[in-house]
């Protein structure tokens, strides 16, 4: 007995997540809000809690949990690195204007909007005269594709 205080335990850092979820929404979409302002939050490329974590932080099943962590994977606010765990994404697409071209889409997001034709054909199959496609004579049908430069 030297008088010394007996070892305190570790400190554990304060949880990221709020103490309770926001009242008067289904569980899935009040998670899945909450852990999009978390993300907003935190910021690019932070750590998020693990979905053992939030399921436990506020006693719900994991795969309620993990249904509103695959919502944000889908709309690219977060990513998953196998082994490392789930992040905030650095840069979130917009939503894409549909009354907007893609090209000038693609430019308003930086990027160099192009194409290319992925197939060709002519023929005379059609019972009404068509204006010819892709501005080529005699080119009855083109399929194009639309691509960016990232």
């Amino acid at each position: 007995m030297t008088g010394d205080p007996p070892p305190t335990p570790a400190a554990r850092p304060e949880s990221p997540l709020p103490a309770v979820l926001p009242q008067g929404l289904p569980k899935t979409e009040a998670l899945t809000g909450l852990l999009q302002e978390l993300a907003d939050r935190l910021g690019p490329g932070a750590l998020m809690p693990s979905e053992r974590v939030i399921a436990e932080h506020y006693s719900m099943a994991r795969t309620t949990v993990r249904k509103s962590v695959e919502r944000l994977l889908a709309d690219s606010v977060l990513f998953r690195r196998h082994g490392h765990g789930t992040f905030v994404a650095s840069s979130r697409p917009g939503h894409m204007d549909l009354r907007t071209s893609f090209s000038r889409d693609m430019r308003a997001r930086g990027m160099r909007p192009g194409g290319t034709v992925l197939s060709a054909a002519t023929g005379a199959g059609h019972a009404r005269p068509r204006r010819p496609a892709a501005g080529r004579p005699g080119l009855a049908r083109a399929q194009t594709g639309a691509a960016a430069d990232g």
